[in-house]
């Protein structure tokens, strides 16, 4: 009977032993979630930064280029005779 009742406390023990480890489990992957959805939404925030970075560098050389070819014409039209 001791016997008994010494395997039914060991074998409680272990369960509560598995509850702990479940609980555990549980909240590392929350945490686990969390992060991954805190990275998500970085690399969200990275990516439209980088996407302004981008169009304004374009925007800046496309103006640079409109005003070097609007100065060529220029001078291109003022060694051209009238008509």
């Amino acid at each position: 009977m001791e016997l008994l009742q010494t395997l039914m406390l060991r074998s409680l023990e272990e369960q509560k032993a598995l509850r702990r480890d479940s609980v555990q489990m549980q909240s590392l992957l929350v945490s686990l979630a969390d992060l991954v959805r805190r990275l998500e939404r970085r690399m969200g925030e990275t990516r439209d930064d980088i996407e302004v970075m981008v169009k304004t560098e374009l925007m800046g050389r496309l103006g640079h280029f409109e005003t070097q070819m609007e100065g060529r014409l220029e001078a291109i039209e003022a060694r051209l005779p009238p008509l």
